[in-house]
């Protein structure tokens, strides 16, 4: 009974440790890259073009959670209701890049 009392403190203390490691490895490795900045661009829609299509070209996984976030996001931006999008129109949408042009 004391040996497997014995073995589940040591893998507690082994995966907390394992925890601590690969958490401060990933601090640093954010720290390491380019910062990024967020800019607008003003895109006018194609024929085949979707929010899911125009969210595939242009979001970020990196700042945003999900695709979902980003469709959002230009929905907001571009005062629209609902999913669709018309032919022609001007939508301005939100990109990332790690050159600053301020």
């Amino acid at each position: 009974m004391m040996k497997n009392f014995l073995i589940l403190v040591m893998t507690v203390c082994l995966i907390v440790t394992c925890s601590v490691a690969l958490s401060s490895f990933r601090s640093n490795a954010k720290a390491d890259a380019a910062p990024s900045y967020k800019y607008y661009k003003s895109i006018v829609v194609s024929n085949n073009d979707t929010l899911w299509s125009i969210a595939e070209e242009y979001m970020d996984g990196e700042h945003y959670t999900s695709i979902n976030d980003y469709i959002n996001e230009v929905k907001t931006m571009n005062s629209l209701s609902g999913d669709s999008i018309q032919y022609g129109r001007h939508l301005v949408v939100p990109y990332y890049d790690t050159a600053f042009t301020g």
